[in-house]
């Protein structure tokens, strides 16, 4: 057998290649995660741009919601206003003998005043149908017009405004267009020695119910003043 001596290993130096390699590769490594830091910051700081316009833009929506708001509610408040003294006018303008009937009417209680609706002639003097009817004609035609546009605005704009004020409008409307009706009933009695006057009268309270609802719409400072 032969013996074989033993074997002397001698290192062997890294070459420039191991190196370079090693090198590249570190800054690869560092590059990546700068860059993954970078990219972190810069989501961030987009998040919180976006974060911040969105904050921006619902503040702006919101002060265009409270300034549409607060321009309709203007708006809303004036044009009760002008109904409501135009309403006040048809009542308190109302001749003695209309009032006359709306007391007769008023006389009656529950079921009686229901049987005696229909005020006969013999409660209802000539002079006061005569009355009755000037006062329907005077509050006919553009009046009457102008009014029913006014109530219409109230009942459109009813949606911007709180519970309190759009249930008022939509209760006044109610009561004018109820209140019209009796008015349009009472005028198209064709006999001229008869009117219903119980029509007159419902059509009197309507109205003043009207006055009273809109008391909810029109503004504090526009209510101060004397109509």
């Amino acid at each position: 057998m032969r013996l074989v001596g033993p074997v002397e290993i001698v290192p062997q130096g890294i070459d420039a290649g191991t190196w370079v390699m090693a090198f590249a590769t570190v800054a690869l490594v560092v590059a990546t995660v700068y860059s993954f830091s970078r990219t972190q910051a810069l989501n961030v700081k987009v998040a919180k741009l976006r974060e911040g316009h969105e904050k921006e833009r619902g503040e702006t929506a919101a002060r265009a919601a409270r300034a549409r708001r607060e321009s309709v509610r203007t708006r809303v408040g004036g044009v009760a206003y002008a109904l409501q003294r135009q309403l006040r006018l048809w009542v308190e303008e109302a001749p003695d003998l209309v009032k006359e009937i709306v007391y007769i009417y008023d006389g009656f209680a529950g079921e009686a005043r229901e049987e005696a609706a229909a005020l006969t002639q013999d409660a209802l003097t000539g002079p006061m149908i005569t009355s009755a009817r000037e006062w329907l004609a005077a509050h006919g035609g553009v009046d009457l017009d102008r009014a029913e546009q006014r109530v219409q605005q109230l009942l459109q704009d009813a949606t911007e405004l709180d519970d309190q004020a759009a249930t008022a409008i939509r209760r006044a409307f109610v009561r004018f267009y109820r209140a019209t009706g009796w008015m349009n009933s009472a005028s198209n009695d064709r006999v001229e020695t008869y009117m219903s006057g119980a029509a007159i009268a419902k059509a009197y309270h309507d109205l003043e119910g009207c006055v009273t609802l809109l008391n909810e719409v029109v503004g504090e400072e526009l209510r101060s003043i004397v109509l």
